[in-house]
């Protein structure tokens, strides 16, 4: 890349950091375009963005992290949102801080693939809070922090998996969890 080049790629991309401030960043546009704007952006700024856009796009009722019961609620029933970007340089699907003892119904998995940002393809998954109990052993989660010396004994561990596009893992829960609508997330 020439000198040129790169001015203009920073400018673009200080620009996104400045605007990516605000709360509700990206929230009219596309789904495809609010994710290119946020690939600059960090994972946990990403996550926290998607994951905010999705409660506003399905009027859902935002749950306080010191309620310890996921992300959102719609009538009685509470839900964690996790998501994951694939891109060049991440090529599995990374599902972090799944926290098995808070009382929730399920979870919402939104794995994006853009490692081709012309043809982003996303993934919605929908799992029983039972359904991941299973997902973890199965999928063999590690805590997410900490030496296994360290983590003995603390049963209040947040987990992480991998999930590969390639994988036979990601085809059964395509075939199992997939969704494009439910009657909770409608549109993101």
């Amino acid at each position: 890349m020439t000198n040129e080049e790169l001015d203009i790629f920073l400018r673009t991309f200080y620009e996104i950091k400045e605007q990516s401030v605000s709360g509700s960043y990206g929230f009219d546009d596309n789904w495809n375009i609010f994710i290119k704007k946020i690939l600059a952006l960090s994972p946990k700024s990403y996550g926290t963005k998607i994951q905010n856009r999705v409660i506003f796009q399905n009027d859902l009722k935002h749950v306080k992290a010191n309620e310890d019961k996921g992300d959102f609620r719609k009538n009685s029933k509470y839900y964690e949102i996790k998501t994951s970007i694939l891109t060049v340089t991440n090529k599995a699907a990374n599902i972090t801080g799944v926290r098995p003892w808070q009382p929730i119904d399920g979870y919402y998995i939104l794995i994006i693939d853009a490692r081709d940002f012309e043809n982003i393809c996303t993934y919605n998954f929908h799992l029983t809070k039972e359904q991941m109990s299973e997902e973890l052993k199965c999928l063999k989660a590690l805590p997410l922090n900490g030496t296994k010396r360290a983590n003995e004994g603390n049963i209040n561990l947040p987990q992480r998996f991998q999930l590969s596009l390639n994988d036979g893992n990601f085809k059964r829960w395509v075939q199992r969890y997939s969704f494009d609508t439910d009657e909770v997330i409608k549109k993101l």
